[in-house]
């Protein structure tokens, strides 16, 4: 074999070595380290969970009913359009067996008109649309009207207040009458032990019946003050020591509800009293309503 030839063969087999060794370094670069492959594999969950969120928010049908609260309070006096309002899924929400909603979702809104009292015997009105909901980190568009407030904190804490001065102003339960006398006893001391029992008897039964309308009545018009005063309240402070504000009382809340397009995707609930300024705390109960068959939000 000759010089040249010889020098040809090594060539080729240089080049042979370099062409497999370039190739087996581009294919190590393309495989996933374990840290990537890891990362790989939890954006992948997120997007499924993602995905299955938005599916559930999109499966709604129209006329579920939503309980949830408000996260922050909402005022005729402090709010204006374009504020957003919020509120916590209470309860899960089931449909053919399947929950679609979490308790802890989040439906958000904004306010779109505020009108509060001009003066003190005029009325006031908040009028708020919900249009999205929150699923872990998942956004889908999701029309809800506020079908009716359910309860109030201050409504609540005014009802453990009256239950527990019921439970305290309760009237104690009559004194035993005392035990017969020994069968050795003497008809002397019989009648006299008799006498003591009877007239122990007549006055304990006199105690009980003074504490039993004393008590009746002064509980019942305490409680019944208590209730008055909370009833009445708009907003205002209840008594000294109270010292907090009391969401307007249910009973002055008219709620109006509507829906308009062909899809009733244009949604909003107007909240209304007759007079003074609405005030709800956060914390309120709602119960809201789907009006419109859920869309997924395309970002």
């Amino acid at each position: 074999m000759s010089r040249n030839t010889l020098l040809r063969l090594v060539l080729v087999l240089a080049l042979v070595l370099g062409v497999a060794q370039f190739g087996f370094a581009q294919q190590r670069d393309r495989e996933p380290t374990p840290a990537q492959g890891s990362g790989s594999a939890e954006a992948q969950q997120k997007s499924s969970a993602d995905a299955k969120a938005k599916q559930n928010a999109a499966s709604l049908r129209s006329g579920t009913k939503i309980q949830a609260e408000l996260e922050s309070a909402l005022n005729t006096r402090g709010a204006k359009p374009g504020d957003e309002v919020a509120a916590r899924v209470t309860k899960d929400v089931k449909q053919n067996g399947q929950v679609v909603l979490h308790k802890g979702d989040r439906l958000l809104g904004r306010v779109t008109e505020v009108e509060s009292a001009a003066s003190a015997d005029a009325g006031s009105r908040l009028a708020v649309a919900f249009d999205r909901v929150v699923q872990g980190e998942a956004t889908s568009e999701l029309h809800a009207v506020v079908r009716s407030v359910l309860s109030t904190p201050s409504q609540e804490r005014a009802r453990g207040e009256e239950m527990r001065r019921q439970h305290e102003s309760a009237p104690m339960a009559p004194a035993p009458r005392l035990a017969a006398t020994a069968s050795g006893a003497t008809s002397a001391a019989g009648g006299v032990v008799g006498g003591a029992t009877s007239t122990a008897g007549s006055v304990v039964g006199g105690a009980a019946s003074t504490v039993d309308s004393t008590v009746g009545a002064t509980a019942g018009s305490t409680v019944h003050g208590t209730t008055g005063t909370v009833d009445a309240a708009t907003g205002a402070r209840v008594g000294s020591s109270a010292g907090t504000m009391l969401s307007t009382p249910i009973s002055n809340i008219r709620v109006q509800s509507n829906a308009q397009g062909e899809n009733q995707t244009s949604a909003g609930s107007v909240l209304s009293t007759r007079r003074g300024d609405l005030h709800l705390e956060s914390g309120t109960r709602l119960q809201l309503q789907t009006v419109a068959q859920a869309e997924t939000k395309k970002n």
